[in-house]
């Protein structure tokens, strides 16, 4: 849990400069991992702390500011990791209507991704789809009226935390087949032994 967490973070610490090919698509630093372990026992919460701490010393600003949770919509996602946007005036002059994101990296530490594989299966929530788009390296889109956003050269990693039981009971058929789980390494996490100080 451990080992992976930090993985992750630091991969996407790095941005998009590391990457090898594969064919003719680059393949970046990027790690989505879910921590599978019972409550309590598995000492998947306790596994990020280590990591949070070792990444602060590394890259303080990353930690404070490009590690988010609370995933819940697909437009939630891209706007993190938004491009800016531009517009014109009444006059016809340029104008900047949204900054967008400056850093396009994006952590997501999910300590309850079984929220996450909740809010997937709702009818017209675009998470899933965002999720697997940002892992190939697409380019993040909603293609909506009042608000278009876009995200081009995200960063995105995630990390989720699920017991067993939330996992068997949540994971539709659908995230199952589509490409949803494929995007994930999924690692069943056991507390090895009783330590006073880990």
């Amino acid at each position: 849990a451990v080992l992976v967490s930090l993985l992750s973070a630091f991969g996407n610490a790095c941005g998009r400069g590391p990457h090898f090919r594969v064919g003719a698509g680059r393949h970046h630093t990027k790690i989505n991992a879910a921590l599978v372990g019972e409550t309590s026992k598995g000492r998947k919460g306790m596994s990020w702390g280590f990591v949070k701490n070792l990444m602060r010393a590394v890259d303080r600003y990353w930690a404070e500011e490009r590690v988010e949770n609370g995933l819940s919509s697909g437009e939630g996602l891209i706007y993190q990791v938004r491009d800016k946007r531009k517009g014109v005036d009444k006059k016809g002059d340029p104008t900047v209507e949204d900054q967008g994101a400056e850093d396009k990296r994006l952590f997501i530490m999910e300590g309850e991704f079984a929220g996450v594989l909740k809010v997937a299966t709702r009818e017209g929530n675009t998470l899933s789809a965002i999720i697997r788009s940002a892992w190939d390296d697409s380019k993040l889109s909603t293609l909506t009226k009042n608000s278009p956003m876009k995200a081009t050269d995200s960063h995105v990693s995630i990390v989720g935390h699920v017991t067993k039981t939330e996992l068997v009971r949540l994971l539709s058929d659908s995230d199952a087949h589509n490409g949803f789980a494929n995007r994930f390494l999924w690692l069943c996490v056991k507390r090895s032994n009783i330590l006073p100080f880990g």
